[in-house]
């Protein structure tokens, strides 16, 4: 198996490297198994458990340890064929879009105090995990004032409930600041986490153009078949 999990800020680009992989799979790797699963089901089904701050950092780390199970049952199956020691199209790529940074993050910018270092040891198993079957984190990250920018274009192509929570910081600015917060946070959050957590950095200031996007899923997708 090999695959990749996509973390980052608001504006960083994510859903659109997400969508520019499948695409570029689509085409280079048409026969390969794929399984793309999207923030809808690794973050925003705790959406509104994360709202009401009844979130334990326990069942946090439980629910992508629970996306990854059907890729482990998958990987023994693999394991256990004819076929385990061919690469090719009998390999399993998976990408996910938000795993457990992201969370924590929110937690995080919530609750100052969420994460103290007893979580650790959870997280770095969770990560062991990942890391078995072949699972790459990818950060993206911007420089405050590309940052600025970019969740000021949200506007333009998000639905008028996104626009409606901007709104609920009183001022773009002030939700400006909050996403830089909130990126600062994953980022230090990150520096204190053990080795296998951490990731592949990926400065998005100058991803913007479709063959921009199509060009780092085609090095990010080449890396992980090496």
């Amino acid at each position: 198996m090999a695959g990749l999990i996509l973390e980052g800020v608001t504006g960083a680009g994510k859903t659109r490297l997400f969508h520019a992989i499948q695409a570029w799979l689509a085409r280079n790797r048409a026969s390969n198994t794929k399984l793309f699963l999207s923030e809808h089901y690794s973050e925003r089904v705790l959406e509104a458990r994360h709202k009401a701050g009844d979130l334990g950092e326990g069942e946090v780390v439980a629910h992508p340890d629970g996306l990854l199970q059907p890729l482990s049952h998958l990987e023994r199956l693999w394991s256990q064929s004819g076929f385990s020691a061919a690469s090719g199209a009998a390999r399993v790529v998976t990408v996910i879009e938000r795993f457990l940074l992201g969370h924590m993050a929110n937690m995080k910018c919530r609750q100052p105090d969420r994460w103290p270092a007893a979580y650790a040891p959870a997280i770095e198993g969770l990560y062991r995990r990942a890391d078995a079957l072949g699972l790459r984190t990818i950060v993206l990250v911007l420089p405050a004032g590309v940052l600025a920018e970019r969740i000021r274009s949200t506007r333009a192509h998000r639905n008028a409930a996104w626009s409606a929570f901007l709104d609920s910081f009183g001022r773009d600015d002030a939700a400006i600041a909050h996403f830089a917060h909130w990126q600062a946070l994953m980022l230090e959050l990150i520096a204190r986490l053990p080795p296998i957590v951490q990731p592949k950095i990926v400065d998005m200031s100058d991803v913007t153009r479709p063959e921009d996007y199509a060009d780092l899923a085609r090095r990010l997708c080449e890396e992980i078949f090496r």
